[in-house]
């Protein structure tokens, strides 16, 4: 296949048709891979669009193919009150998880990102956290400018961290051994559940078995 041939093969750019990328993104989806078919497609445009404008190709060979997967944008959000009971829930949490779940929302990143905050990525006089590219999803640099709200939830998880001595000079942020970051992040994200629901229950006057949130 053109896109795994070793360094001197025989093959060119001017050789590669249509079909030859439609096979190699039927194989993706053949394993399950539509959205990384569609990601591959992305690149391939933009690539073939470069090598049509400097004449390397007399055409780009995936000119106007479209996306297998119809991706749909995830639009689902906590309503005013859910965020009420997400921080109240949080609250019951304590140290580290709720702060660490607060940073989440506060933050938009993603869950291991935040999880693996490490104090020399902040830099607070900027307002900024930087997410080097061995620990961003996107493996690119990811700089996070950081609100008032952030600022203190940060501060308040070193205040709580730094109770424990051992924990003084690490570099992580959220981390009970000092050397690694915390770990349970599925159990406490249950006890958010709970916490949550039980809330939604206590606000709707429901009765614990008849309560959803």
């Amino acid at each position: 296949m053109w896109m795994c041939s070793p360094p001197g093969a025989s093959e060119q750019l001017g050789t590669i048709t249509k079909g030859d990328t439609q096979i190699l993104l039927e194989k993706f989806a053949g394993r399950g891979a539509e959205v990384q078919a569609n990601r591959t497609l992305a690149r391939l445009k933009t690539f073939f669009g470069w090598c049509a404008e400097q004449g390397l190709v007399p055409a780009s060979p995936v000119l106007g193919m479209k996306p297998l997967l119809r991706e749909v944008a995830r639009d689902r959000a906590f309503t005013d009150q859910e965020i009420r009971w997400f921080w109240a829930g949080c609250a019951t949490l304590g140290w580290p998880f709720g702060h660490r779940f607060k940073l989440l929302l506060v933050t938009a990143q993603r869950r291991d990102e935040v999880g693996g905050l490490a104090l020399p990525e902040l830099d607070l006089g900027a307002r900024l956290w930087v997410i080097p590219r061995e620990r961003a999803k996107s493996d690119r640099v990811n700089e996070v400018a950081l609100s008032d709200l952030a600022l203190d939830l940060i501060e308040a998880a070193k205040t709580e961290r730094n109770k424990h001595d051992h924990l003084e000079q690490s570099p992580l942020l959220f981390t009970t051994t000092g050397e690694t970051v915390v770990s349970g992040f599925s159990r406490a994200k249950a006890n958010l559940d709970a916490a949550m629901e039980r809330l939604a229950r206590r606000t709707r006057g429901l009765p614990e078995e008849d309560a959803e949130y």
